[in-house]
């Protein structure tokens, strides 16, 4: 699923280094687990976004995005040869909605809706311990936020994510079975 995730991001890119028009825009940023469950445990590494805005009328813009974001967590017990790294990637495809405001189009609030896909994998680090779990959640997904121009190409990003997975029986114990907010802060660059 990864190769197929990477083959279509490198598709995507090879496309958007081409194009002259600025419709398409990649994001880094810094996810951090905002939520009343045990998830603000986590670490964030680093979201990673591709967007494609494929409709224009006036300060409106309509498009599509797909971002993925990578958290982790590390646990020692009882004594440091026994450990739990804990591991959580999310894939999030979206559509979005973004307004063009201030004379320049400096100001860009935005808002989307899509599904986030959790894949949850916990490694247990000690002898004759249980095996290796994995699990995946979907659910779906709100998102607003804004971006400021820094330069003609150059933006910096905020936003917020909250995800409502609507599978939460059976499997390994996730932290956020029910829901999930999440805040992110980076820069992008449009092409």
């Amino acid at each position: 699923m990864i190769k197929y995730f990477g083959l279509m991001c490198m598709l995507l890119l090879s496309y958007a280094v081409t194009a002259q028009d600025n419709k398409f825009s990649i994001t880094l940023a810094y996810p951090l687990p905002i939520s009343d469950s045990e998830f603000s445990e986590y670490t964030g590494i680093a979201d990673l976004g591709l967007q494609y805005g494929f409709y224009e009328s006036g300060p409106w813009q309509l498009g599509a995005a797909l971002h993925g974001a990578y958290f982790v967590q590390s646990s020692n017990f009882v004594n440091p040869t026994f450990t739990l790294d804990e591991n959580v990637l999310l894939f999030q495809p979206k559509l979005f909605a973004t307004l063009k405001i201030g004379q320049g189009e400096e100001f860009r609030p935005f808002f989307a809706v899509g599904y986030t896909l959790a894949i949850y994998s916990v490694d247990f680090n000690v002898q004759n311990g249980p095996p290796d779990e994995n699990e995946a959640k979907g659910g779906l997904n709100l998102s607003a936020g804004a971006t400021v121009e820094i330069s003609n190409r150059l933006f910096a990003i905020a936003q917020y994510d909250y995800i409502n997975f609507s599978d939460t029986n059976g499997g390994i114990n996730i932290d956020f079975s029910k829901s999930l907010g999440i805040a992110k802060l980076g820069l992008g660059y449009r092409f």
